[in-house]
């Protein structure tokens, strides 16, 4: 408020220096927060949801999705012949790999979708408000893009991986919890790699057996 900025007062330069050290630690402590907090929801590696943070989005949805009535798809993807990327050439390559596909993911997403790294080389994407027919658009896109993507490793060649995608839907019908709804998506996950992987396959109730 000063007119006169160029002469400050010894007490006026203390004041000020104290005020900006409390305003320094102060940013530094909401910075600490929010690392302490990604470190506790982000998968280190991909900086996607970990597991844990992307079963509690699951559950989220589900409670969502039964008191509004909507549709939900959940969608399993699995890198096909990972070990193999791994054993030819090394950790690191496989690193790479899973960096590059949740890229891939999070650009092919919406604001609204999450992508979160299950375990391993698996995934789950949730993409509310999304019926079927949207889930296969979306599953297929993103297949088809990583198949025609190759992926860059340090020192070493470029490699083509593919993927397998299994889809299971939630709407007000299915009031199940969420760890049958994995395990629909996991199921159809196993008929994609079945019928030859590179593939996308929607889950389908089996008729129980006498």
């Amino acid at each position: 408020y000063r007119k006169d900025l160029d002469h400050f007062m010894i007490e006026e330069i203390e004041t000020l220096i104290t005020f900006s050290h409390l305003a320094s630690g102060a940013i530094d402590n909401a910075q600490l927060h929010q690392d302490t907090l990604n470190l506790a929801t982000t998968d280190g590696l991909t900086s996607l949801l970990n597991r844990r943070t992307g079963e509690e989005k699951l559950e989220h949805e589900r409670v969502r999705v039964l008191h509004c009535g909507s549709t939900t798809s959940l969608l399993m993807i699995d890198v096909d012949f990972f070990k193999k990327v791994n054993d030819k050439h090394g950790h690191l390559a496989g690193d790479c790999v899973l960096v590059q596909l949740a890229n891939i993911f999070t650009a092919q997403l919406r604001n609204i979708d999450t992508a979160s790294r299950f375990g391993g080389e698996e995934f789950i994407i949730i993409l509310p408000e999304t019926p079927i027919e949207g889930a296969l658009i979306v599953a297929d896109r993103i297949r088809n893009v990583i198949e025609n993507t190759p992926i860059k490793i340090p020192d070493g060649p470029e490699l083509n991986v593919t993927v397998s995608i299994g889809i299971t839907i939630l709407d007000k019908t299915c009031n199940i919890d969420k760890k049958v709804l994995i395990g629909q998506a996991d199921q159809a996950l196993y008929d994609a790699k079945n019928s030859g992987r590179n593939a996308v396959r929607v889950f389908k109730n089996k008729p129980s057996t006498p």
